[in-house]
């Protein structure tokens, strides 16, 4: 296997307050899995979430100011002649 193959682990710490610990290990035990599997995936989740509204801008600001074009269901039918 080569180096980059092995995929590497950056740890952190992360200051919670005793009550989000205590929430988090109450839904970790509830769902049957670790602390931080729980946390991994919640950060995970957040990431890709984010990422969406990112990407959401985007578009809503191309749509804004005219650099993307929407249409129609019916436009695009249509355009690709399955309209009837």
């Amino acid at each position: 296997m080569q180096d980059t193959d092995i995929q590497k682990n950056t740890d952190i710490t992360l200051p919670l307050s005793s009550e989000l610990y205590s929430r988090l290990e109450d839904f970790a035990r509830r769902e049957g899995i670790t602390n931080i599997q729980l946390a991994l995936e919640a950060v995970e989740r957040y990431l890709e979430d984010m990422e969406d509204i990112e990407n959401a801008k985007i578009v809503l600001d191309g749509i804004n100011n005219g650099t993307i074009n929407i249409i129609s269901l019916e436009e695009m039918e249509h355009r690709l002649g399955m309209d009837n």
